[in-house]
């Protein structure tokens, strides 16, 4: 992965840790209970979460397409 692919991922990231669900109704309201710091940190603390869970799927996903590669491909033409 380069440097542009990473950058390019981390900030799809952020965009949907900022759209409206759970994770945004939980950062407002640790907001407004905690102050902006405390909201900050849980907004960060939900991006990092969520790049290492994406990592791992995406880890797990290569490694079942490199040990089914040959019945992919014998899929695909058929």
């Amino acid at each position: 992965m380069t440097l542009e692919t990473a950058l390019a991922f981390a900030l799809g990231m952020v965009i949907l840790t900022l759209t409206p669900g759970p994770s945004m109704l939980t950062t407002i309201a640790k907001s407004l209970a905690n102050g902006f710091w405390s909201g900050f940190q849980y907004n960060i603390g939900v991006c990092i979460g969520d790049l290492i869970f994406l990592m791992l799927a995406i880890s797990g996903l290569q490694i079942v397409a490199e040990l089914l590669g040959d019945v992919f491909f014998v899929v695909k033409w058929m």
